[in-house]
């Protein structure tokens, strides 16, 4: 894996820990339809 891809799934992550306060990012970077 690259290190882009290593932070990206961090990224992914904490977002979904922290759904409702950083949901408007999550939805950003994956919006789903």
């Amino acid at each position: 894996m690259t290190f882009a891809t290593v932070v990206a799934m961090n990224a992914f992550t904490l977002c979904e820990k922290l759904q409702g306060q950083n949901n408007s990012f999550t939805e950003n970077m994956l919006p789903k339809s």
